[in-house]
């Protein structure tokens, strides 16, 4: 976690900075036109800056990266980094795998477990209902879904 800190729920630092920015931003508003417009031009190049770095980045990791995988079980993605912090054991991303997670120690499982856990092939994908995913590539693949003409192109199952 950055030195930054100060809180800790990362929801509460970030309203915390980003009241700081408002804050910020109004004391440069209210300081007047001329103080305005001396701002303007740098937050351009900043803005520029930042929408050239996303798509650049973008480029750089198009098809993903192997330590950007996560686990997926049907439509839900996994929440394994809290089961590994409690047990410290990192699950498989397989139905026997994730059977701790969603399984009591009496036997009773969650229902979508139960459901999905024996799909040998999701829908829409040739893999099955239990899988690892390229973090990158699914995002792609939400964002372009707008499109139906691009999303055959670029949201190609892993």
């Amino acid at each position: 976690m950055p030195e930054g800190k100060v809180f800790e729920s990362i929801y509460n630092n970030f309203r915390l900075f980003g009241s700081g920015l408002l804050f910020l931003v109004g004391l440069i508003v209210l300081a007047g036109v001329k103080v305005v417009n001396k701002f303007a031009l740098p937050l351009v190049f900043v803005v520029l800056l930042c929408i050239f770095s996303a798509f650049l980045g973008a480029l750089v990791r198009f098809n993903g990266s192997d330590s950007l995988k996560f686990c997926m079980m049907g439509d839900r993605p996994i929440d394994v980094t809290t089961y590994y912090e409690m047990k410290h054991v990192r699950p498989n991303c397989t139905a026997e795998g994730l059977r701790p997670l969603f399984c009591s120690d009496n036997g009773t499982c969650d229902a979508y477990y139960e459901r999905v856990k024996n799909v040998k092939v999701w829908r829409g994908s040739n893999f099955p209902a239990i899988r690892l995913e390229v973090i990158l590539l699914r995002h792609f693949c939400i964002v372009f879904a707008l499109f139906s003409r691009m999303q055959r192109s670029i949201c190609i199952p892993i």
